[in-house]
C-alpha cells in the first residue's frame, strides 16, 4: 500500500456519506474491513449474537449467492437470501434471435461465474461451506 494511505471499509465511507449528506441519525454498525466473505459471516455472527439478533437479510449479487448463503449459514447465521444485480445471456450483439456474436460482456459475465466457482471449491476446502 502507498506511503500515507489508510484501509477505509466501503461501509465506513457510505456510513460517512449518509451521516455528512442525508443527516442519518440512526447508529450504523461497522464490520471494518473484511478480507473476505468467510471473515464478515463471522463478523456479522458476532455482531448478531451481542445485539441478540436470530435473522437477517442477505443482500448481494446473484452469482455471490450461493457461496455467500453456505458461508454465512455455516456461521449460524439464520439468512433469508435476498439477490440482486442479475445478469443474463440475453445480453446479445445482432439484431436476430439466432444471431450470437460474442461480445466484452461475454468475458466480463465468465469471470464472475469462474470467480465464484474457484471461490466455492477454496471455500469447501478450508471447511468455510
Amino acid at each position: 500500500m502507498p506511503q500515507g494511505c489508510r484501509l477505509h471499509s466501503e461501509a465506513d465511507a457510505a456510513g460517512d456519506f449518509l451521516r455528512a449528506h442525508v443527516g442519518l441519525k440512526t447508529d450504523i454498525h461497522s464490520l471494518g474491513i473484511c478480507s473476505d466473505t468467510h471473515d464478515e459471516a463471522v463478523k456479522v455472527a458476532d455482531l448478531m449474537q451481542k445485539r441478540g439478533l436470530t435473522q437477517l437479510l442477505l443482500v448481494t449479487s446473484a452469482s455471490h449467492m450461493p457461496r455467500s448463503l453456505a458461508v454465512f449459514r455455516k456461521a449460524g447465521i439464520n439468512a433469508i437470501p435476498v439477490p440482486c444485480n442479475y445478469t443474463s445471456s440475453l445480453n446479445r450483439v445482432g439484431g436476430r434471435y439466432w444471431l450470437h456474436l460474442p461480445h466484452v460482456q461475454g468475458f466480463e459475465s465468465f469471470n464472475g461465474w469462474l470467480h465464484e466457482i474457484v471461490g466455492y471449491w477454496v471455500y469447501r476446502w478450508r471447511g468455510w461451506v
